[in-house]
């Protein structure tokens, strides 16, 4: 398994804790079935398309890696588990000339059903600044229960761009990677980007938390 590069295997039962965390979380999220009919049911009724749905799911050595790396950094494997907001993900796509009213009516959809939004990146805005490579808004929901997952909006161009992107973006988060590489990536990813529509108000979407 890659992850265990980056970790110090002699530690005394730190596989076997970190293998236990894994499969705790992942027996966690495979209950997602009615938040599933939720998000669907939301985006559908506003004239949206599911992107992904089967994928929906962060495979086990993918969180294994994640907490592994965080590890490494210093935190705990509990501290490390609970940073990852996207065990569950959602992407919903909207056409650009509806894209943002179909956000606003999903979040107001999904709040009448007990649902908060704890966190929102516009990627447009901040693409504007420089500070992102590509485009979309990100949202961190909560259910009644206080489960947590991620919730991301595109444009059929956006979503596009995103996979052209994604092999590119895979080598640009290793932390292995030299800046001056990093940033070269960064610039390419950003170039593509360029190519992205600015849906109308979507400047409007406020980031928090």
């Amino acid at each position: 398994m890659p992850f265990l590069k980056v970790i110090d295997i002699t530690r005394p039962f730190f596989i076997q804790k970190l293998l236990l965390t894994v499969f705790i979380k992942s027996f966690k999220i495979r209950g997602s079935i009615s938040l599933s009919k939720d998000i669907v049911s939301a985006v559908d009724n506003e004239g949206g398309t599911m992107f992904g749905l089967p994928f929906r799911l962060k495979q086990p050595t993918s969180m294994a890696g994640k907490i592994a790396e965080d590890v490494a950094k210093g935190d705990s494997i509990e501290d490390a588990s609970g940073e990852i907001r996207d065990a569950v993900r959602y992407t919903a796509i909207f056409p650009e000339e509806n894209f943002t009213d179909g956000y606003y009516k999903v979040k107001k959809s999904l709040e009448k059903k007990g649902y908060e939004e704890v966190r929102c990146k516009n990627f447009y805005e901040m693409y504007e600044a420089g500070d992102q490579c590509q485009k979309a808004v990100q949202c961190v929901y909560k259910d009644k229960s206080g489960y947590v997952f991620e919730f991301q909006f595109h444009t059929v161009d956006s979503a596009g761009a995103k996979e052209v992107n994604h092999p590119v973006y895979e080598e640009f988060r290793k932390a292995t990677v030299p800046k001056e590489i990093k940033n070269k990536y960064f610039g390419n990813m950003r170039y593509i980007g360029t190519h992205v529509p600015v849906p109308r108000g979507v400047m409007g979407i406020k980031s928090h938390g």
